[in-house]
C-alpha cells in the first residue's frame, strides 16, 4: 500500500530520494536484503534492484548539483569524496538502470 502512494506521488510529479535500504523488508539488521517486488523499480525509480553487490568501504560522489531548487547534494567540483563510512563496510545493491537518470557514484 505504501509503494502505491509513492509511485502515485512520482507519477504525479513529485521526487524521491531513497536507497535501498527503504526498500528491504527483511527485519534483521545486516541480513540479505528482502527487496520488495524483488527488486523490480521500474515503475517508481527506473531500475531493477539486485541485492549481493560488492562489500566495500567507499564514499560517493554526486555528478552534479539537484535540478530541484532548495534540494542539496553533498557535492563538490573535486573527484574525490569521502573514502570511507563511518560505520565500516557496506553491501552494495546492484542496480541495473532501466530509463533513470543516474546521479552519484562510488569514489
Amino acid at each position: 500500500e505504501i509503494y502505491q502512494e509513492l509511485l502515485t506521488y512520482v507519477q504525479d510529479g513529485g521526487h524521491l530520494f531513497m536507497a535501498t535500504p527503504h526498500l528491504n523488508t527483511n527485519p534483521r539488521r545486516g541480513g540479505e536484503a528482502m527487496l520488495i517486488h524483488d527488486g523490480h523499480m521500474e515503475d517508481l525509480f527506473g531500475c531493477v534492484l539486485q541485492p549481493g553487490g560488492k562489500r566495500m568501504n567507499v564514499g560517493y560522489h554526486f555528478k552534479r548539483e539537484s535540478m530541484m531548487e532548495g534540494v542539496q547534494y553533498p557535492y563538490s567540483s573535486s573527484p574525490m569524496a569521502d573514502p570511507i563510512y563511518s560505520a565500516g563496510y557496506v553491501t552494495y545493491t546492484h542496480v541495473t538502470p532501466k530509463g533513470c537518470e543516474v546521479i552519484a557514484r562510488a569514489s
